[in-house]
Parts: C-alpha cells; sequence; structure tokens
C-alpha cells in the first residue's frame, strides 16, 4: 500500500503529506459515488470495461442488486463475449462480497447477447440498434458475437486487507475461476475537500494507477499534473508503428473506414480538431451517421480504440485531451508533424487493399 505520498507545493517548494482517509469520513457512498465514479471511469479497475448496466435486479425475489454488469473487451480464443460481474463495497472485510458475486456471476451465465443490448441501450437511452452498433465497435468485430457462460468478476473496495476474502479469491482461482481484487484507497488533499483515489490491484497482479477525482464529482486532473496517465503512449519506432497500424487497419470491422475517416480529417489541416465543431460535422458529412447525433455515437467507438490498453502505438501518433477521467475526449491531432506521412502512407496500403 502506498502510506506515504507527498504533494510539492510549488509555491513554497515544500512536500506535503497526503493522508489517507477512511470513505466513511469523507461521507462516500457504494450506490451512488463509487458506483458513479466506475460507471464514468471504468479505468478506475484497471482496465478498459463497457459498462451495461448498474443496479441490477433481475435475480429473485430476495430483492438482491447486482452493483455494476459490464463487458470485457477482449474475445477469447472460442469468440464468444465475456461479461464482468463487479461487486464494489466501502469496506469488503467482514462482508460477504465474493459469496454475493458468485451468486451473481451463476445468474448471469445464462444470459444471452440480447438481453446485454437491451440493457445498454436502457441505461444510455439509445436504439437497440445503436446500442448493438457500440458493442460491436468495442469489441471491434462486425456482427454481435454469442454471449459466453463464464462471467469474470472484479471485487472493488477501499479495504480489502481480510485474509479470509482474499484466501477464498485465491483459491477460487485455482479452480479456474477469473476473479480479481482491486482496493480504491482515497487520500484527502492538504487544505482540501478533494481527494486521490488511488486504484491498486492486489489479484492475481500489484498494479497500481494514479487517479484523481474530487469528492463533489467535478474535474480535478489538474491537481496532479505530475501523476502517471493511465492512457500511455507507446515509444515505437516509425517501421514499428507503421506495422501496428497496419495490423490496426487490417482487421475486418464496421469501425476501421470510420477510423480511416477520421484519421484523414486529423491528416487535412495541421491544427487541431474539436469533437463537436470539427469531427462529428465532417464525418457526418462523409456519410458516417444518419444524423450528427448518431455520428457522435459512432464516434465514441474511434474514442474506444484510442483508449484502449493495447493501443498505446496510436496515441503516439494522435493526442486528444480527456474530461478529467477520461471519459469525453476533445482536441485531437497528430501528435507530431513527422507522422503525417507515415499515417497516408499505411492508409494508401489499406486503400489498395480494400
Amino acid at each position: 500500500m502506498a502510506d506515504n505520498i507527498f504533494l510539492v507545493n510549488q509555491e513554497t517548494g515544500e512536500p506535503e503529506k497526503v493522508e489517507r482517509v477512511p470513505f466513511a469520513e469523507i461521507d462516500i457512498k457504494e450506490r451512488g459515488d463509487l458506483e458513479k465514479w466506475i460507471i464514468n471511469n471504468p479505468e478506475l479497475l484497471g482496465e478498459d470495461l463497457l459498462i451495461i448496466t448498474s443496479e441490477f435486479d433481475k435475480f429473485d425475489k430476495t430483492h438482491r442488486r447486482l452493483d455494476l454488469l459490464a463487458l470485457d473487451p477482449n474475445l477469447p480464443s472460442d469468440s464468444r463475449a465475456v461479461l464482468v460481474i463487479i461487486e464494489l463495497k466501502l469496506d469488503a472485510n467482514r462482508s460477504l462480497a465474493d459469496q454475493q458475486a458468485i451468486r451473481y456471476a451463476a445468474f448471469c451465465s445464462t444470459m444471452k447477447m440480447d438481453d446485454i443490448v437491451k440493457l445498454l441501450a436502457k441505461r444510455l437511452d439509445i436504439t437497440l440498434e445503436d446500442a448493438s452498433t457500440k458493442i460491436c465497435d468495442f469489441l471491434e468485430v462486425d456482427e454481435l458475437p454469442q454471449l459466453g457462460s463464464r462471467p469474470r468478476i472484479i471485487l472493488a473496495a477501499g479495504s480489502l486487507d481480510d485474509p479470509e476474502l482474499t484466501s477464498c479469491v485465491l483459491w477460487l482461482r485455482t479452480f479456474g475461476v477469473d476473479i480479481s481484487c482491486t482496493e480504491l484507497t482515497p487520500y484527502r488533499l492538504p487544505k482540501s475537500s478533494q481527494i486521490i483515489l488511488v486504484p491498486r490491484i492486489i489479484i492475481p497482479l500489484p498494479e497500481a494507477k494514479d487517479y484523481v477525482i474530487s469528492v463533489e464529482q467535478k474535474e480535478a486532473s489538474e491537481i496532479l499534473s505530475a501523476s502517471s496517465s493511465y492512457f500511455d503512449i507507446g515509444n515505437f519506432s516509425d517501421d514499428d508503428l507503421k506495422d501496428k497500424l497496419r495490423k490496426t487497419l487490417d482487421k475486418r470491422s464496421n469501425l476501421t473506414p470510420r477510423f480511416v475517416a477520421f484519421l484523414e480529417i486529423l491528416l487535412s489541416e495541421d491544427r487541431v480538431f474539436h469533437r463537436d465543431e470539427d469531427i462529428i460535422p465532417k464525418l457526418h458529412a462523409l456519410g458516417f451517421g444518419a444524423n450528427e447525433g448518431r455520428t457522435g455515437t459512432l464516434l465514441s467507438g474511434v474514442s474506444q480504440l484510442l483508449t484502449k490498453r493495447q493501443n498505446s502505438h496510436l496515441r503516439q501518433l494522435i493526442g486528444f485531451d480527456t474530461s478529467g477521467g477520461g471519459q469525453l475526449k476533445d482536441n485531437y491531432r497528430i501528435r507530431d508533424s513527422k507522422y503525417c506521412e507515415l499515417i497516408k502512407i499505411v492508409i494508401d496500403e489499406w486503400k489498395k487493399d480494400e
């Protein structure tokens, strides 16, 4: 656990210790605060997930509610999509979080992709067609895949130092149950109502990502400008970049032509392109989307492609700004003019193959 975190005051040049604070002392709630943060910023759990629904209660007559239901971005070898059961606790110690999550996973193992489409459409208030497109874009497939029968489980809590709980999780993993634990530790900034929320994956592998979020749930990314970004940027040679970009465009997906059009918009002028004023109208004019609202939905697939963990090569080529947690992207641009010719070459090759 990172118990010693210091914030350097640039005015005085002195470091100030950032104190760990229990969720209970800052009036954070499981349903509402913690749940909303993860819905808006699933990167808090250390990976790119598509949140399908929250507080899902279609189980039985016991009024149990699954906190969050999501989709894994990666398709396994059988090409069946993987559901993710997310159980949230402010303090999972002495709780039944593991047992609850197993019950939910067992129930969700019988769900079909049609069920998932309906739930996503309801959460986002979009049509079933748009929900289907969003899932296809997220999974980078042309058609909706079938849903697998072995959901993953993520237990996320402010405290996960109960040896009974962690021993149970480790034991389940020996039987092939894909269950992981992420600890979300809050720290209060000195003389401020804002907190730093530090996620740490403790099972299966230690992995911490500093992440800033305010108690009032306002944007606070500027507080720790020196903190590491979730959206890591690649450091590949030009040849490696070409090869990786070729492989990205070689994927047979409805998203690929849209992504190529997006790249060509960025190549058209040496400047920053704004999401609403530039990208959406230009994509719509090229025939992507029956209206600009639909085009905005289609653009979200490009946004997700840029922020997938494995696509650091795309982030080396393309810069963008995020709204604090990275949910809304804007101010797209080619990071360096030297990449323009590289991108054009790969696009031309792709067009010839098409």
